[in-house]
């Protein structure tokens, strides 16, 4: 006579094997972000219209950056922080930034996301709100 197979059992071997497949999409899905983060750290400049912007993306998660027009009176703002790579896309905290014949809006420790379109190792897309701009390695 053969046995029947617990139920008991049957769903504890099915939520082991759902757990481990879970676990490796997200293992993949960080190793991707790491992948991501290796690849976007440098220096990154872009021109839109007349304003020039520059971002550093170190590899121990600090950044730093500014933007200037390049006009005869030069304003600006430049900024510090910490940047990662969550989900795909660049996460960016400012922990300090100064201002130039410029009046800076939001507070110290604003949250940026930035999400990444494409990147090769010397370009970057990025889309933020409505605006997708091409960036380029400096460094």
């Amino acid at each position: 006579m053969k046995r029947r197979a617990r139920p008991t059992f049957v769903l504890l071997v099915a939520t082991l094997l759902l757990t481990a497949c879970d676990r490796r999409k997200e293992a993949s899905r960080l190793s991707a972000d790491a992948e991501t983060r290796l690849a976007i750290a440098g220096t990154w400049s872009v021109v839109i219209s007349n304003v020039e912007a520059v971002v550093t993306l170190r590899p121990d998660g600090t950044a730093s950056g500014y933007w200037s027009n390049r006009g005869k009176i030069q304003r600006g703002w430049r900024w510090e922080g910490d940047w990662g790579i969550v989900d795909g896309a660049l996460v960016t905290t400012n922990t300090s930034k100064s201002a130039w014949n410029f009046t800076l809006s939001g507070p110290t420790g604003t949250v940026e996301r930035v999400n990444i379109l494409r990147l090769t190792g010397q370009e970057f897309v990025a889309a933020t709100d409505e605006q997708t701009n091409v960036w380029t390695r400096q460094r």
